[in-house]
């Protein structure tokens, strides 16, 4: 197996182990594994203008701005951009000490991945248990562009934090968008209880519909209720 069918295969490995998201479809096919609940039937939090707009921030030092970044790359459109997934921009984005990326025709397509670990001095390094390792990163970058034959473009980034990211309102204002609440999907035993803390474990899905493409933005938050997650999927015809 080459490195860029690895990495493809890591994508798709991450992207199935999320319960409460996956890569963005076309418009013919629908989310069957989450309810999504209508905005218009809820008053969603995130209505309020966000902030900074479309800048980008260059070698980012805080989560706050790590999620900043994430919001300019949906507004711009920037994963169909081919200069986007070059080291020096990726570094400069991310704030990122090495990057691997491949690229690589797979099939009929032509794929780019990228994956990185975020720098140790914006997200300290998480002590475990030395049976799971002892060490964790507490910061990831993930992603994939493919290409067909037709020109057709999937591409998907995922940033994972795992502690100190923004909570539920800050987080509201750094994105500025009508975001829909994603419920868990029902269980016989009718799932688990309550969170304690407010929006802990909540998942929030923004769609955003363009002239022949379709790009979902998917938050998730922490058990402390902190941003943990930041996906984001796009398909352009």
């Amino acid at each position: 197996m080459n490195p860029a069918t690895t990495a493809a295969v890591v994508i798709v490995t991450m992207a199935s182990t999320l319960s409460y998201a996956q890569p963005a479809t076309p418009p013919e096919r629908q989310l069957n594994y989450v309810q999504v609940a209508n905005p218009s039937a809820t008053q969603s939090a995130f209505v309020r203008a966000g902030e900074e707009g479309k800048t980008m921030i260059l070698r980012p030092k805080s989560p706050v701005e790590f999620a900043k970044n994430l919001n300019a790359i949906f507004d711009q459109n920037a994963l169909l951009e081919d200069n986007f997934y070059t080291e020096n921009k990726l570094k400069e984005i991310f704030d990122l000490d090495e990057i691997r990326i491949t690229s690589d025709d797979i099939g009929a397509e032509h794929h780019t991945s990228i994956r990185a670990n975020v720098s140790e001095s914006v997200f300290p390094i998480i002590k475990t248990r030395e049976f799971l390792g002892g060490l964790i990163s507490p910061a990831e970058l993930m992603g994939e562009k493919a290409i067909d034959q037709s020109g057709s473009i999937k591409a998907t980034i995922y940033f994972s934090m795992k502690k100190g990211g923004p909570n539920f309102d800050l987080t509201q204002k750094i994105f500025g968008k009508e975001f829909s609440h994603i419920l868990p999907k029902p269980t016989p035993d009718g799932g688990p209880p309550m969170p304690a803390i407010p929006h802990a474990f909540e998942a929030w899905q923004y769609k955003e519909f363009g002239y022949h493409t379709i790009q979902t933005l998917t938050i998730r938050f922490n058990d402390e209720g902190e941003l943990a997650l930041i996906m984001i999927d796009i398909y352009k015809k």
